[in-house]
């Protein structure tokens, strides 16, 4: 075991040198954001890993457990004025009580992280930047069902009812609508066919508003509310429903006595997962958007309260190979509505104009545009092509090392209006393409690393057409 360890300290630190020295010799564009949506997905992964370890409910006597993980990435950014290095190191320790035969569990989770640039790389001249220790989650879970029969011999007619209280991991269909971490209550259940999730939160006061043109922008207050059935009834189709409710609250910072920054939105979503034929499978799922957006005020004086009506609409197929080497592929297309006269799609000055409806769609979760392309999915649709492999899988070492590579191409929904890449500078449709690879391997069951290379080729909607090129590498390792 020992040796083992020494091992993987020893490919530590070879692989942290090795993907240092690559970064240093490949320009790579974006570097803040591909880190960000790079997190995001690996977090959802951890997220998805956790609920089904750390959830797990015990009919012994009290079980307390703990772990974390250390993550790291390396990327650099190359713009016109310079190239930009930046490193960010992620760490979290979580710990998990168990007590009641399964009725009680808490779980807390603390965060740490730093991100530092090379001297002198700062775009805003400040290259180290810490992230103060904080609780990343901590709630109470607590199962009805089995509190009702022990402690007052009632058997609910319901059947696993429990309800969730605290700092939680909240996702409402896909997650294209809500994806997040909030402080709230859920309250989860099932009754015969029917799968249910009714939820109220606020967002962390230290999330940044996404509307950079508020006052004050670095935080943000918003409510959430809202509800989800999915229903059991086909035996490879599942359909489901949800609500969602969005009130900002989030005010501005000093005031403005004169110009409103307020976005209400709701949001109304179908959508269906499942099986068609063998190993090939498919998820569709639709939204409409409504709710109230004050428009841009180009005086700085006049300004008025318009009607969102906006929609997307994603759809993947997915086939799995019953072959050597695991083989797969999936197909999907996805569409977020735009409005003709956003110059910033999550911006109020600069926004939807007076007097218009705001078409813009706009949403609190994630979906995967791209790994160095990644723009918002606002005013945008776009075309995706995957296949992934494990051409190792015999082997007792590489045996689980993945190779993936992905195709997409974009163009906006509405020629005449933004995105949020603001290269894309003329009034044309098509915005480009991107393939992107990607290698993940688990060296041991507490050691991954990873490589991703994007190549992102601008369509007519670009002035420069130069090919942007992206690469990342990292590490996590979990205890």
């Amino acid at each position: 075991m020992i040796n083992k360890r020494i091992s993987a300290l020893k490919l530590y630190i070879l692989f942290s040198v090795c993907a240092f020295s690559i970064i240093q010799l490949s320009p790579v564009v974006k570097s803040q954001e591909i880190s960000g949506q790079l997190q995001q997905v690996e977090d959802q992964r951890e997220e998805e890993a956790r609920l089904e370890l750390e959830y797990t409910k015990f009919t012994d006597e009290a079980l307390f457990d703990h772990g974390g993980w250390f993550r790291s990435n390396y990327t650099v950014t190359e713009d016109l004025e310079k190239s930009r290095t930046l490193k960010t190191q992620d760490f979290r320790y979580w710990g998990n009580l168990n007590f009641g035969e399964g009725i009680h569990q808490f779980y807390g989770r603390g965060r740490i992280g730093f991100q530092s640039y090379n001297s002198g790389d700062a775009p805003d001249g400040d290259t180290q930047m810490f992230t103060t220790p904080r609780l990343d989650q901590g709630f109470y879970r607590g199962d009805i069902d089995l509190a009702l029969n022990r402690y007052l011999g009632i058997d609910n007619t319901f059947y696993d009812l429990e309800m969730v209280f605290g700092r939680q991991f909240i996702q409402i269909g896909k997650g294209l609508a809500l994806n997040s971490v909030l402080d709230g209550l859920t309250l989860n259940g099932s009754y015969k066919y029917l799968d249910f999730k009714l939820f109220g939160s606020r967002s962390l006061g230290h999330d940044n508003n996404m509307d950079g043109s508020v006052p004050g922008s670095r935080n943000s207050e918003r409510f959430f509310a809202g509800s989800q059935f999915t229903f059991n009834i086909f035996e490879n189709h599942v359909p489901y429903s949800f609500v969602m409710v969005q009130q900002d609250s989030s005010g501005e910072d000093p005031k403005d006595d004169v110009l409103d920054y307020k976005y209400d939105s709701n949001y109304f979503g179908l959508g269906i997962t499942g099986r068609i034929y063998g190993n090939l499978k498919y998820d569709t799922e639709g939204m409409y958007q409504t709710g109230r957006s004050h428009s841009d005020s180009p005086d700085g004086i006049s300004q008025s309260s318009e009607s969102i009506r906006a929609f997307s609409f994603t759809a993947n197929l997915k086939y799995e190979f019953a072959a050597k080497t695991s083989p797969g592929i999936r197909l999907g297309y996805a569409m977020g509505s735009g409005d003709k006269d956003r110059k910033s799609v999550t911006g109020t000055l600069n926004g939807n104009r007076e007097g218009t409806d705001d078409h813009n769609f706009l949403y609190f979760g994630f979906v995967n545009t791209g790994f160095t392309f990644s723009p918002r999915f606002s005013n945008l649709q776009f075309v995706k092509l995957e296949g992934h492999f494990t051409p190792f899988e015999d082997t007792k070492r590489f045996n689980d090392l993945e190779i993936g590579l992905a195709g997409y191409h974009y163009w906006r929904d509405r020629t005449d209006g933004a995105i949020s890449v603001s290269d894309a500078d003329k009034n044309k449709t098509d915005l480009g393409s991107e393939v992107d690879f990607f290698l993940r391997h688990r060296i041991f069951s507490d050691f991954q690393i990873s490589i991703r290379y994007g190549a992102f080729f601008p369509g007519k909607a670009f002035s420069v057409k130069e090919r942007q090129d992206s690469i990342l590498a990292g590490f996590n390792l979990s205890f």
